[in-house]
């Protein structure tokens, strides 16, 4: 077959997966039949495809987890987009600052709740490329192109279910720098004051976190990242310490979801015995199975207790 061909193969293979809804045993065979094409087939072809999220018609590669994710766990990622409107109302010039951005998904999710400014920052060239071309549906979202952390040693981006991840290396090839954020904050003066972070970097948060602490201690933002022990194990991160490091930084609590966008539990910073099961909870999954994990400074328990109180609603709500 052509590209052409190839390409219009795979848009058609992505159309039917998300248009399925599995309500019969005929459908779920065809479902999984194939997701089973995408992943083992096609996966190491990163032909982009189209795909329509929140009414506009982005690009992904075709090995991209968020179609597939979206159509089995329709509150996938929307998590982030309520917490944004809930703290709109307390912080009216809310901003958010995006690390780990990726394809823009996050910034659509945002958009999609509430007209807020947002800073996607993306390391990866090829995903930055994409990123910029998605953003430009929308109004007041910047982006920029760097690693945010500590250089520790050399390390390289490796391509991952259409994502990246940053990977110990050996070789010159693909090799990276990384920027602390205060230096893209200097250079994006719009964002000095974001009260809101995301970050998903595939076990590289906690060491952002860290490697930010002084930034945070000074912004108090509410932070949301990901949290899998997996891929922090892989980069010899304990993961648990970050939570020490945010409570001394003067955080007090947090709301942890499933990486489907369901409401696990809310707990405070300093319940060590509870973070450690959760940890072990997670640990072991390969990456399956985490968590995402949003942190409220003291000063943000007032939005913690309202965004709890509305999650819980939210969820009552939509319990299928």
């Amino acid at each position: 077959m052509n590209n052409i061909m190839i390409i219009n193969l795979k848009q058609r293979i992505l159309d039917r997966l998300v248009r399925s809804k599995r309500n019969s045993v005929r459908e779920k065979l065809v479902f999984k039949f194939l997701s089973l094409l995408k992943d083992k087939l096609f996966s190491k072809d990163e032909t982009f495809v189209k795909y329509n999220f929140y009414g506009k018609d982005i690009v992904l590669p075709f090995s991209h987890d968020l179609p597939v994710n979206k159509s089995l766990f329709p509150l996938y990622s929307d998590n982030i987009g309520r917490i944004a409107l809930y703290l709109k109302q307390k912080y009216d010039n809310l901003k958010v600052i995006d690390i780990g951005a990726n394809i823009g998904d996050t910034a659509f999710i945002i958009k999609s709740k509430t007209d807020i400014p947002i800073l996607c920052i993306e390391g990866d060239k090829k995903y930055f490329s994409l990123l910029e071309k998605n953003i430009s549906y929308l109004n007041n979202v910047y982006a920029e192109n760097c690693f945010i952390g500590v250089e520790t040693g050399k390390k390289e981006y490796v391509y991952y279910k259409g994502s990246g991840k940053i990977v110990e290396s050996n070789t010159s090839n693909n090799k990276i720098s990384f920027s602390s954020l205060s230096s893209v904050i200097n250079k994006n003066q719009l964002f000095s004051d974001s009260k809101f972070i995301k970050i998903d970097t595939d076990g590289f948060d906690c060491s952002i976190i860290r490697s930010e602490i002084e930034f945070i201690k000074k912004h108090k933002p509410v932070i949301f990242f990901e949290y899998d022990p997996y891929f922090l194990s892989n980069i010899d991160d304990d993961g648990v310490s970050v939570f020490n490091t945010l409570y001394k930084a003067g955080y007090s609590k947090m709301i942890i979801y499933e990486n489907t966008g369901e409401y696990l539990l809310s707990v405070e910073l300093n319940q060590e015995q509870i973070i450690e099961d959760i940890h072990m909870f997670y640990s072991s999954r390969k990456g399956e199975k985490y968590c995402d994990i949003c942190v409220f400074h003291k000063e943000d328990d007032d939005i913690w207790s309202l965004i709890r109180g509305k999650e819980l609603e939210f969820f009552s709500e939509n319990k299928n």
